[in-house]
């Protein structure tokens, strides 16, 4: 009777390694990554050894760029793996061909690439499951020139490769076309994204792992690594972890249980930001800002937008108050809505007739849209409160303001890609920020000056869906689940 084997491993981990094992696959190329920290190269080594015992004959390698030493954190991981359950005699190491020889005729290979020209050593071989480590250190076309290789040979397993990485490098631009972007996704590659809370072990551990390595980076850079954002550049401006960003839907008397739903309680205040447009877009930003009622902190939730441009003063009064129709029509919005411009809407446009030049504000009030100037028309500070209130989680955005979202990741500081000059963004033809500046004219009138955010205790642990986790119990059954 064929023995089983048991191993521990966290969902992602498990989700891979059952792609890897399954006889007739759906997937032929499959890619996992993200932060830095998610147990990728753990798991890679473990699913070569189960691929290899259930595949007699089966031969696999593993393969990285940098010298010979870097096979050494595979071979050790490979021998504990074996030892902890007791299969010490099922694979011998050569230590110097660098490769496991199984007793059933399978064997995997350690590969290193030192040098360009050390590619051709592994070429024109056979090997079922080829596993690409650290892929953002190599170029797309190596990718294609180790899948000549990917035949199963003597075994009856099916070929597939396998690829694990983390932001930034060399590959980012290739590796986020066939594997992280659903658009461009090809129909037989797949996506396992991982985040650091995915491998709760690297934070048992130690527990301060993401704040002595991670939070001390550069903001692009811990846009990358921590939050595996893969369309973080150097220079980018905001950080938006995939967590804060939901779906708006009123609060009922049972709480939702989808962790993409925010609810809005009918208690919220409600206010909207302006960016004053003509050939450029009119913009409005609509929040709910409210205080739990168990926890007592605040939140605001950017709910709704409009974009658009080429738009006459009567015709943005007219789209600001179907906007507002539409909310109170789904049900989210109750009472009124504060608007907040900036300090252009002082601005005297020419008069519609023989009367006195009317600001841009006393011509919306004409239609019904009644504009208040912001507090404070100071960027930095408003840069500055909206990164704030995203890094205590007290503010996030719906997933429907797609203008607002699109100009955040694309946000850039002054002076980028070089060091910044200064704190505030860049502000170019190709880089809009029309409804950042909406948000921004919203934030710096609904929070005080000076305004900040309640301390929260030293990161432990997060779920999935972002969250801490405060006691071990807890982090084991959820990475369990």
């Amino acid at each position: 009777m064929p023995r089983v084997i048991e191993t521990e491993m966290w969902s992602k981990q498990r989700e891979l390694t059952e792609l890897v094992l399954e006889k007739t696959p759906r997937y032929r190329r499959i890619g996992t990554g993200g932060s830095r920290g998610g147990g990728k190269s753990t798991v890679t080594g473990r699913s070569h050894v189960l691929a290899c015992l259930k595949y007699p004959r089966l031969r696999t390698i593993i393969l990285r760029k940098g010298t010979e030493d870097v096979v050494h954190n595979y071979r050790d991981q490979v021998q504990q793996f074996l030892q902890d359950h007791g299969l010490n005699l099922t694979f011998r190491y050569l230590e110097g061909k660098h490769y496991f020889r199984g007793i059933n005729g399978s064997s995997i290979r350690l590969g290193f690439i030192a040098q360009e020209k050390d590619y051709g050593r592994y070429l024109g071989h056979e090997y079922g499951l080829i596993s690409l480590t650290e892929a953002q250190e190599h170029e797309r076309k190596r990718w294609g020139d180790m899948g000549g290789s990917n035949r199963a040979g003597g075994s009856d397993y099916v070929p597939r490769m396998t690829a694990d990485f983390n932001p930034g490098g060399i590959g980012n631009d290739w590796l986020n076309e066939l594997f992280v972007d659903p658009k461009t996704r090809p129909d037989h590659y797949y996506w396992i994204p991982t985040w650091i809370w995915d491998c709760p072990s690297t934070i048992i551990k130690n527990p301060n792992y993401i704040k002595e390595n991670l939070l001390g980076l550069p903001e692009w850079q811990v846009k990358q690594w921590l939050w595996g954002r893969f369309d973080a550049l150097a220079g980018q401006y905001f950080v938006i972890p995939p967590w804060l960003i939901k779906k708006a839907i009123p609060k009922d008397v049972v709480e939702s249980a989808e962790p993409d739903v925010i609810e809005i309680p009918q208690w919220a205040q409600w206010s909207c930001g302006v960016d004053y447009g003509d050939e450029v877009p009119f913009a409005l930003v609509y929040a709910a800002k409210w205080r739990d009622l168990w926890t007592n902190r605040e939140h605001v939730h950017f709910v709704k937008e409009v974009y658009e441009a080429n738009l006459d003063l009567d015709q943005q009064a007219i789209r600001a108050m179907e906007a507002e129709a539409d909310l109170r029509e789904r049900g989210l919005l109750h009472g009124r809505v504060v608007y907040y411009g900036g300090m252009d809407i002082k601005k005297k446009q020419p008069s519609e007739s023989d009367q006195m030049s009317r600001t841009i504000a006393q011509v919306w009030k004409k239609y019904g849209f009644r504009v208040k100037p912001c507090r404070t028309n100071n960027r930095v500070y408003g840069w500055k409160l909206m990164k704030m209130l995203y890094r205590h989680e007290v503010l996030t955005v719906d997933e429907s303001c797609k203008a607002f979202l699109n100009e955040s990741f694309n946000a850039k500081a002054n002076g980028a890609p070089g060091p910044p000059i200064d704190e505030d963004i860049q502000q170019a033809a190709n880089l809009p920020d029309h409804a950042l500046e909406a948000g921004r004219y919203n934030l710096v009138s609904i929070f005080p000056h000076g305004y900040k955010a309640p301390k929260t205790e030293n990161l432990i642990a997060f779920d999935s869906n972002g969250r801490e986790i405060k006691d071990l119990d807890s982090l084991l059954k959820v990475s369990n689940a």
